[in-house]
């Protein structure tokens, strides 16, 4: 493993000196074959050697490390999204501010979205391990002041920053897999990668709510536990991973100034004026008050920050914030659009079955596409999925058998599992090699947007309607408006053992009523994915490598 960065020229010229295997151009030429015309468009030979080395440099144990680091860094990253779910009503009994109960859930998501394309070009001009292990040093720091906060306000800004580095840790695990995998293996870590992302979100409000309910752990080891998991990680990177610089002919410090400052600044207004809105839309604020003002600000910014994408207002067109080189793509931007509505199936996620297949999705993803190859049967299985599920519990109520509920929960969340991370495969495969590095960026940016739209909207969904029904159904109870937004907040809330049992189950039933509502994102989401589908190109991806590779692996495996 080199202990540098490798640039262009040490490539060229100092095969012999390099700790890593030398690789000629007849042996380029072997590991291009099988790759479609689309891979080896406007891509020289310098970076595909640069790229063979590394991967050939790696021994067996250190493939096997990669794929733990891809497993445990995608389910600490899920973990993270979710981890507060089941402590809020904690949180809520040490600081009070229900009103910020909202951001608490958003805050990991909205940090990822906000500023990962920022982070992505930060991230190309670096050497990437170095910049990796600073990502996940920012992280464990950023978790250990959310669980050390004294206010609620240092959580949330905590939690912030924890997202940044979340993201440009899972930034990292994509660039690293594109860099390193063969087309095949690519496949499975995608489903390595959807599956670790999945038991992370299963394992945070199970491991949450456990902590929060030890009276001698409390709600505050929800954040610690994350730590020394994270140093594991750390110390197997320093041991696994290459340096690497993805654009060694750039200077950092001039390419640090070309960054699309003014494009990264109102993409954070943009998401974060959004998240507001949606958060202070009824539950805080009055319709006739300020969260008007916050709606039209993000109409506005809005606006701003498209015509300043559109015309490159303020920057390079090749240097603008967003990757538009795959936006303007057909495929990539319908694989953006669908793997964005994969998220919407988000909402029911701390149900066990749910979880389950969910995995089962992300692994039967990773097997399939290499037989099927054709993506889009996978979209158009999931779409079909995900609206047949989520349309489904339209019927359920507060009188409806659990295992039905499960059930139906299961088939959504398969269809979730086989799309959600598909499109870092498909991405990397179908998109032409001079845009291909943005494979990691697009997608991050799709996934963790996506959920952090989906929980935006389910939130203001649930407080304003859940609001009304919860309202109706306890109107000769004497509750104020605060203790009913409490009770919303979950069924630990103290709100609960003052009603008597007729105003219980109407309690219940209006909950229920609020929570199937919430479906119709999941419907629409999977409907539209489905209309995604059948409008891309039915294109078979090519996982073709030669003999000569797979002896290679076999050796190196051995």
């Amino acid at each position: 493993m080199s202990s540098s960065p490798q640039d262009l020229s040490s490539t060229e010229k100092n095969h012999n000196n390099s700790a890593l295997p030398s690789t000629d151009a007849s042996e380029i030429f072997k590991n291009n074959e099988g790759k479609s015309p689309a891979q080896l468009q406007a891509s020289g030979p310098d970076d595909k050697a640069r790229f063979l080395e590394l991967r050939n440099g790696l021994a067996g144990w250190q493939w096997s490390l990669f794929h733990l680091i891809v497993f445990f860094g995608a389910a600490i990253s899920g973990y993270d999204v979710s981890n507060v779910s089941t402590i809020q009503l904690s949180i809520y009994q040490a600081f009070g501010r229900i009103d910020l109960l909202p951001w608490i859930v958003t805050a990991f998501s909205l940090g990822v979205s906000a500023t990962s394309p920022t982070i992505d070009r930060i991230m190309k001009l670096v050497d990437l391990k170095w910049f990796t292990l600073s990502c996940w040093t920012v992280f464990i720091v950023a978790t250990a002041v959310c669980g050390a906060s004294p206010t609620i306000e240092g959580i949330i800004v905590g939690r912030i920053i924890l997202g940044v580095a979340g993201g440009g840790c899972y930034l990292s695990l994509l660039s690293y897999s594109t860099i390193l995998a063969r087309p095949t293996e690519h496949a499975r870590l995608t489903g390595l990668l959807g599956m670790g992302y999945a038991v992370g979100l299963f394992l945070g409000p199970v491991i949450g709510g456990s902590f929060a309910q030890n009276k001698h752990a409390t709600w505050r080891w929800a954040f610690y536990i994350g730590i020394p998991y994270s140093g594991i990680i750390m110390v197997l990177i320093c041991f696994v991973f290459p340096n690497v610089r993805l654009r060694p002919q750039e200077e950092i410090g001039k390419g640090l100034l070309q960054i699309d400052w003014v494009g990264a600044f109102l993409h954070a207004a943009t998401l974060t004026l959004f998240d507001a809105a949606c958060i202070f839309s009824g539950s805080t604020l009055s319709w006739r008050s300020g969260v008007i003002a916050l709606w039209v600000m993000f109409g506005v910014v809005t606006i701003v920050y498209t015509i300043q994408q559109a015309f490159s207002l303020f920057t390079d067109p090749a240097k603008r914030i967003l990757p538009i080189g795959v936006l303007s793509t057909r495929t990539g931007f319908l694989v953006m659009s669908a793997s964005f509505c994969a998220c919407s199936g988000y909402g029911p996620c701390t149900c066990s079955p749910y979880i389950g297949v969910y995995i089962a999705g992300a692994i039967g993803c990773g097997m399939l596409l290499p037989v099927v190859r054709r993506y889009a049967v996978l979209y158009l299985l999931g779409g079909i999925l995900i609206a047949a599920g989520a349309g489904s519990m339209m019927s359920v109520n507060a009188n409806t058998s659990l295992s039905q509920t499960m059930g139906i929960s299961a088939i959504l969340g398969f269809g979730v599992g086989l799309t959600m991370q598909l499109g870092v495969t498909v991405l990397a495969l179908a998109l032409p090699a001079n845009i291909r590095m943005d494979n990691s960026i697009t997608m991050t940016l799709t996934i963790y947007t996506g959920t952090t739209v989906s929980l935006a909207i389910a939130g203001c969904i649930f407080q304003n309607i859940g609001f009304g029904f919860l309202s109706d159904a306890l109107q000769g109870s004497n509750l104020s408006n605060s203790q009913i937004h409490n009770a919303l907040a979950g069924h630990e809330s103290p709100v609960w053992a003052m009603l008597d049992p007729e105003a219980l189950d109407d309690a219940i039933s209006a909950v229920t009523k609020a929570i199937i509502r919430l479906f119709y994102i999941s419907t629409v989401g999977g409907a539209l994915m489905a209309i995604f589908a059948l409008i891309m190109k039915w294109e078979a991806l090519d996982f073709k490598h030669t003999k000569a590779e797979t002896e290679r692996g076999s050796q190196q495996a051995s």
